[in-house]
């Protein structure tokens, strides 16, 4: 027999006394076909103990089996013996050559997953990039990358030709081995534009020469639609919006539309333009951080922890919850990852894969080096001969490595799903009164990753500088970190505080006012953000900023004031009047009523210069350490501050001359339904505020939308339900006609308060100022009558001196004035010689440019 080492029985019998009998039961029980010199090439050896025999089979065979179980062991993955050992009979039975060989197809149902690796491995062997590039689905193991990409789902061939080539080329920027779910993320944004093509265009979007601008608006109406049913995300959407947009103009970098290329003919407007991005997710703070009460909790059974897994799941958690590391960098961490200080402090090194940055250092505090080294210890215990060790090579079990990312989270969530309940104190809303109650935790926000933002949350509560807080979570940009933890109340209360005293009305004048409420809704609710400053008019109010009577001329408007914290809104809208007008004066075909009506006036921009002007002299009359708060506070404020003023975001489609289709009569049903979901809605919202009005309740939004049956978002998004409730909160509850006392309302109540206080505020501070000038007065009399004054011509020069300094002051304002209109004038032409040139180039050499 090829597969048999044994002796035989006697030298007239070619079979051992083991292969006799299985040959003689064969033959009884009738499962021998009577070819016994193909049994003899087929049978399996008789297996002794853990040994794999792969006598008989082909060399080319026995080399393709040995290198994948050769590669599976440098990859840290265990080859169990006895299913290779079913393997090797099963291709000995079918005679196979190969792997590849049509008959090794019987293998399915042999460990699965073993052979699978098995020919992935093969595939993988003299693979170069350029020939995996050219597939439907690449193995980016090849690209030097994890995990795999498919691009099938784009049923256009030229666009997933486009987006292949793309695809190679944006893998060539990336380093980290999770660059590969990044890249599969970006192709998903590509496949929603083809879907939308193939529902939108007649020719499913094959012809690239009719792509145009309407295609683009119904690929950003399509994301709106998803997202407000709630298939998508606001920030899935924004991320696919700016995917397309870059795939889109990195198509036109590469070449790809050019003459003979595969975009040949593909039309300029079939691209994302900076309007058709939709708007960040209003609410931009995390909340990934894990509560104090759920993280004492979890700390307090670290304990179950390693009894339910072992004590190298606990140290990977408890680095987790210590130095706010990524998963990836604690499974990865090598055995002397501590060092010290000069100081003697303990230092941890580590590597942040994700970004490439070998080497790091991050201060720990000595509870975790002791966790550290007690782990070092019971390694070097265990592993006396290693001289470098991973977490990966301290194994759990027989199957499973410490280091695995993937085993780690499963324990992890085995762990919490063991514990009880985590209950922490919410405010609710009971009666329209807020009662703070004890309210179970969601166990799906605790993963291994929030430990990170915790972290971030933990440090910037205790008062970290953000640019000390960046260098701990090991970013490159300060925004990056600002993304891992949210800005508490109180510091938002204490910015505000620092900035109310640099507040400025549209003359320039200071601003004092109580702002100790300013961050509750009560107050919010009485202003609304404009472009550089806050308007307080009660009308625009309660239309969220969208019933302007002035139309945003908003430095003509005696409601509107502005602080410290606009001043490079208020540069950037100054040059912008300054490019404006410089525009509508130059060769610029106009009627002139519109030309005047949209020229910015000189009284404006006087108007914007003072006001410039004087913020920044008051910050100049502060001190360095003054300065710095006031810095570090306007960032606080302006990071949490959005202004929306309703302006569109997508451009409307071009009138679609094709004719409908059965999609879109399903289409127009949908929107029908849609339409008439969302009038239901509202009136039932009407009726819940007039049901609460009647009955005298206090009227708020939440209180509305849970009588309405709901969601709070719904009055929100329709300004003129939100400008009801508020209009309704503000009227007095209906009252008996007999009855002689005046209506008065909780709202009218507090703005007389408000009133009240700002009265007092302004006679103290006349008091003040008469009390100044009176002590001035008399201060000067007696100083006039001691006969110690000075000299008639003396006074004389001096009020001459003052006049000259003033002058010299105006003097200076209009030099700096015609500066800024020269480089505003400058620009302009710029602009003016770039167009012509342009028209000069687009007429050809044929025609005249103009004149």
């Amino acid at each position: 027999m090829e597969a048999c080492l044994r002796q035989r029985v006697t030298p007239s019998t070619p079979y051992c006394d083991a292969n006799r009998q299985k040959l003689s039961k064969a033959k009884s029980a009738g499962t021998f076909d009577g070819d016994e010199e193909l049994w003899r090439l087929t049978a399996p050896p008789i297996h002794m103990g853990r040994e794999v025999s792969m006598r008989g089979l082909p060399r080319r065979l026995v080399a393709e089996l040995l290198y994948c179980v050769q590669q599976r062991t440098a990859n840290g993955v265990r080859t169990v013996g006895h299913c290779l050992r079913v393997i090797c009979d099963r291709l000995r039975f079918l005679r196979c050559e190969t792997l590849e060989d049509p008959e090794a197809t019987g293998l399915k149902g042999h460990n699965v997953s073993l052979v699978t690796t098995i020919r992935r491995t093969l595939h993988r062997l003299g693979t170069t990039p350029e020939e995996e590039s050219r597939r439907a689905v690449w193995d980016l193991v090849i690209f030097g990358f994890g995990g795999t990409v498919d691009f099938t789902e784009i049923r256009q061939d030229t666009l997933r030709e486009a987006t292949r080539i793309w695809a190679a080329d944006d893998l060539l920027r990336r380093r980290w081995k999770g660059g590969g779910r990044t890249l599969q993320r970006q192709i998903d944004a590509m496949v929603e534009l083809s879907k939308s093509l193939r529902l939108q265009r007649e020719d499913r979007g094959q012809t690239v020469a009719l792509l145009d601008r309407r295609d683009i608006v119904a690929f950003c109406n399509r994301l709106a639609f998803k997202t407000e049913n709630g298939q998508l995300s606001a920030q899935q959407r924004l991320c696919m919006a700016r995917t397309v947009r870059k795939v889109l103009n990195r198509w036109r970098t590469l070449g790809l539309t050019g003459k003979g290329e595969i975009l040949e003919g593909l039309r300029a407007d079939f691209v994302m333009r900076p309007v058709d991005m939709p708007d960040d997710p209003e609410d931009t703070e995390t909340d990934n951080d894990l509560p104090d009460e759920v993280m004492q909790q979890l700390c307090d059974n670290l304990n179950l922890l390693e009894e339910m897994s072992s004590i190298e799941v606990r140290v990977c958690t408890e680095l987790l919850i210590d130095t706010g590391r990524r998963p990836v960098e604690v499974c990865r961490l090598p055995l002397d990852c501590l060092e010290g200080d000069p100081d003697c402090s303990p230092v941890l090194l580590y590597d942040n894969r994700k970004a490439f940055r070998l080497g790091r250092r991050l201060p720990i505090a000595k509870v975790t080096a002791a966790v550290i080294t007690a782990r070092q210890e019971r390694v070097r215990r265990r592993f006396p001969d290693a001289p470098v060790l991973r977490a990966e090579t301290a194994a759990l079990t027989d199957r499973q490595p410490v280091g695995n990312q993937t085993h780690l989270r499963q324990q992890h969530r085995n762990w919490v799903r063991a514990l009880p309940k985590f209950l922490v104190p919410i405010e609710v809303d009971v009666g329209g009164e807020l009662v703070t109650k004890l309210l179970p935790f969601d166990k799906g926000k605790i993963f291994s990753y929030a430990y990170r933002h915790s972290f971030a949350q933990r440090h910037d509560d205790a008062g970290v500088k953000p640019e000390v807080l960046k260098d701990l979570m090991d970013h490159r940009q300060l925004q990056t970190s600002q993304a891992y933890y949210r800005i508490g109340q109180h510091r938002r209360r204490e910015a505000i505080d620092l900035v109310a005293v640099m507040q400025f009305d549209r003359h320039g004048n200071r601003v004092w006012r109580q702002v100790q409420g300013l961050l509750d809704s009560e107050h919010v609710r009485r202003e609304v953000a404009t472009a550089y400053g806050v308007c307080r008019k009660p009308t625009n109010v309660a239309a969220g900023g969208h019933s302007c009577p002035l139309r945003f001329r908003c430095l003509g408007c005696e409601h509107f004031h502005t602080d410290v914290s606009y001043l490079p809104n208020l540069e950037a809208y100054h040059a912008d009047l300054l490019r404006s007008r410089e525009k509508l004066m130059s060769a610029f075909k106009a009627d002139d009523w519109a030309r005047a009506e949209a020229m910015p006036s000189q009284e404006e921009l006087r108007r914007v210069r003072r006001l410039i002007n004087r913020v920044k002299a008051d910050l100049d009359d502060l001190t360095e350490e003054e300065q710095a708060q006031i810095q570090q506070a306007v960032s606080v404020i302006r990071r949490g501050r959005s202004v929306m003023l309703g302006m569109p975001r997508i451009g409307q489609p071009l009138p679609d001359v094709r004719p409908p289709t059965e999609e879109d009569y399903v289409s127009s049903a949908m929107s029908a339904g849609r339409k008439a979901d969302g009038d239901r809605r509202r009136q039932r919202v009407v009726m819940a505020i007039n049901t609460a009005a009647q009955k005298g309740s206090r009227i708020t939004v939440s209180g509305v939308a849970r009588q309405a049956g709901v969601d709070r978002t719904v009055l929100y998004r329709h300004r003129d339900l939100l400008a009801l409730v508020h209009a309704a909160e503000l009227e007095p509850a209906e009252q008996d006609p007999a009855s002689s006392a005046s209506a008065v309302s909780r709202a009218s109540l507090q703005a007389n308060l408000a009133n009240t206080q700002a009265r007092t505020v302004r006679l103290s501070a006349r008091i003040q100022q008469l009390e100044r000038r009176l002590s001035q007065e008399l201060g000067e009399q007696a100083w006039r009558e001691s006969g110690l004054g000075a000299p008639t011509d003396i006074e004389e020069l001096q009020r001459t001196i003052s006049r000259l300094e003033q002058r010299n002051v105006e003097l200076a304002e209009t030099l700096e004035e015609s500066q800024a209109d020269l480089v505003a004038a400058r620009e302009a032409n710029r602009e003016l010689t770039r167009t012509l040139n342009q028209r000069g180039e687009q007429s050809g050499p044929g025609r005249a440019r103009p004149q």
